[in-house]
């Protein structure tokens, strides 16, 4: 029985990972399309202007202190519980804070700009006036962006994904579209930022009414802020910030110590490969932000626990024997692949590092599941205790690694902290959580995945000494189809089976 609640959870995990494919795929292409054409037409100060103010866009509708995530979790929980009057106090209580902060951070936005492009951005005094303006502009979008927020995190919660892809991808047309055309007829960069806070304004109030209909007796019982409900959101979301402010640190602070003890252009050798690779997480991302809700309700309905563990290991699973053959594929071919991309010159410069940080992208994929199986059982305290503890200790890896060997060493440095972060949140989740248990004795949860590590490298290495790319690629494709066998065979059981019999013939 709960295998097969555990599939039916899974084939609608499945639906929604795709519809979040689908809308990132759709923004990606209109990002690609759209920044040569507002390069051209603007010219590279003013898009550099431009990128900044999204820039600054991006990073707010980050700082609601975890609140959207906090009242997913537990909008998914009390649904699943039927407790419609816990439900509406976490409801209000989240959209009233929310705004709240977003009002405060507006204010500050408006009142600091000035200090702001003074003492932290390299701004010409020929653009000093517009920047001014279109900051203080983004200031009276700041508390819209964030109940945006707030609301797309009900939506997920009741699994609403179809809702949530929809506007997103409206809201990339308009932005990447109206960005184009207004361009085009020669309007200001102020035009195109007036056009980004205006269309997320009114998204949010589109959204904001078609709750109404997806989601029946959302404005009910309208009330302030409930005393409980607000700890319990805030004591949950303030955990959750923790990680959000520390996590972007660990994308850009090894560029901080190439730049010190290297040069620009080994940043750049260095940042092309990060930044290409960590855009392949939005596999893993679009899967967990189905995963989060699905865990949340599973937290408070599942007592035994049976479908949230046969979910969780195959979750795992399934993304284990997927990033397998990716990363290896990736590793064989890094030379042909980068150099297609970025020139034979470049793919030199880089294969090594391309190649390290593909290694630790696999297992920081890893991570994301019990990061996410953390959150969704109340103990968001955990990842951000060990982000905490991990910055120190990268710091000290990039400062002894990078003058000692290079770019290499920040790869080095990154991949190490993401594998162990990796096993951490691993053995958080079967220490700390009782019900994920599966009584798997310490050895041989870094003992085995250390075998399995060394074996793939051996044989990647084995295979990149091949010189001639057919013979090379005829080995990959026969290593490949015996990997599959040994997956079907060994490694999936029946209920793995049916499940994919089922999505090959499209039920």
């Amino acid at each position: 029985m709960s295998s097969s609640a555990a599939s039916t959870v899974v084939s609608t995990l499945t639906k929604n990972t795709l519809l979040n494919l689908l809308s990132q795929g759709v923004y990606l292409a209109l990002a690609f399309w759209g920044i040569p054409i507002l390069i051209k037409g603007l010219g590279p100060d003013q898009f550099g202007l431009l990128a900044l103010v999204w820039a600054v866009i991006g990073y707010f509708t980050l700082l609601d202190f975890g609140i959207s995530r906090a009242n997913t979790k537990f909008i998914a929980e009390v649904r699943a519980a039927g407790d419609t009057v816990q439900e509406h106090r976490i409801i209000w209580t989240s959209m009233i804070s929310t705004f709240g902060v977003g009002l405060i951070s507006g204010v500050i936005v408006y009142f600091c700009a000035p200090l702001i492009m003074d003492r932290m951005l390299s701004i010409g005094s020929q653009y000093r006036h517009d920047a001014l303006e279109m900051f203080r502009l983004t200031a009276f979008g700041v508390p819209f962006m964030l109940l945006y927020g707030t609301l797309k995190g009900f939506q997920m919660a009741i699994q609403r994904f179809d809702q949530v892809n929809i506007f997103q991808i409206a809201i990339g047309v308009v932005q990447w579209v109206g960005s184009i055309l207004l361009v085009h007829f020669q309007y200001s960069v102020y035009s195109i930022v007036l056009l980004t806070v205006v269309s997320r304004i009114v998204l949010t109030l589109v959204v904001a009414v078609s709750m109404i209909k997806i989601y029946p007796g959302f404005y009910h019982s309208v009330q302030f802020i409930e005393r409980n409900a607000f700890k319990k959101i805030w004591s949950f979301g303030g955990w959750v910030f923790i990680s959000q402010i520390i996590s972007p640190l660990y994308l850009y602070i090894d560029r901080i110590f190439i730049a010190m003890f290297l040069t620009l252009s080994a940043v750049a050798y260095y940042s092309v490969p990060q930044e290409a690779l960590s855009r392949l997480l939005v596999l893993t991302m679009s899967f967990t932000l189905t995963l989060f809700p699905a865990m949340s309700a599973q937290a408070a309905s599942d007592d035994q626990g049976d479908v949230a563990r046969s979910l969780y290991s195959r979750s795992l699973k399934y993304l284990v024997i997927l990033s397998i053959p990716v990363t290896f594929c990736f590793i064989i071919f890094t030379r042909e692949i980068v150099g297609l991309w970025m020139g034979p010159a470049f793919a030199e410069q880089t294969v090594y590092i391309f190649r390290i940080l593909a290694v630790g992208l696999f297992f920081n994929s890893i991570a994301q599941i019990p990061n996410t199986v953390l959150h969704a059982y109340n103990r968001p305290d955990i990842p951000a205790k060990l982000h905490s503890i991990e910055l120190p200790l990268v710091v000290m890896l990039n400062v002894i690694l990078i003058p000692l060997i290079g770019v290499i060493g920040a790869a080095v440095a990154w991949s190490s902290r993401v594998i162990v972060d990796s096993v951490l949140h691993l053995m958080a989740v079967e220490y700390r959580i009782e019900r994920f248990s599966f009584r798997i004795p310490l050895h041989r949860m870094i003992l085995y995945p250390l075998g399995a590590a060394v074996t793939f490298l051996l044989t990647f290495e084995i295979v990149t000494i091949i010189e001639s790319l057919f013979l090379r690629i005829a080995v990959t494709l026969l290593l490949l189809i015996l990997y599959v066998g040994i997956v079907w065979k060994v490694i999936l059981d029946d209920t793995d089976k049916k499940y994919m019999m089922r999505l090959r013939h499209g039920r």
